[in-house]
């Protein structure tokens, strides 16, 4: 399969399938207290949830227990940054990592954390 091919078949596969989130983040004023949320914008994207990392493990009698990181998986964007919040079905995510697949800036998987 061509990678022009697997481009497209990726973006209609978000169209179709993807879900509706909704990005913002927490606005401070000159003493860092917090005055509000600005609205970074309307994304569709892949909710998936991946175990690729320890980050938190349990050791117990030697086994190693991982917890899976919820994803984000969406079309380029160069507005989002960390600490972001993610909303999507209701639920609450902060953003805690931004990868651009490739390095080609057509598509990008973002690590969540529940809030």
């Amino acid at each position: 399969m061509g990678f022009v091919h697997q481009t497209y078949a990726l973006s209609r596969l978000i169209e179709s399938r993807g879900q509706q989130a909704t990005i913002y983040r927490e606005v401070e004023n000159e003493f860092h207290e917090p005055v509000g949320t600005q609205i970074i914008g309307d994304f569709r994207g892949l909710f998936h949830e991946a175990n690729g990392y320890l980050g938190v493990s349990i050791v117990e009698a030697g086994k190693i227990y991982t917890a899976k990181q919820p994803m984000f998986l969406m079309a380029y964007t160069a507005d989002i940054e960390k600490q972001d919040i993610l909303e999507i079905a209701g639920r609450r995510f902060r953003v805690t990592g931004l990868d651009d697949l490739g390095n080609l800036g057509l598509f990008m998987d973002i690590s969540l954390e529940v809030i």
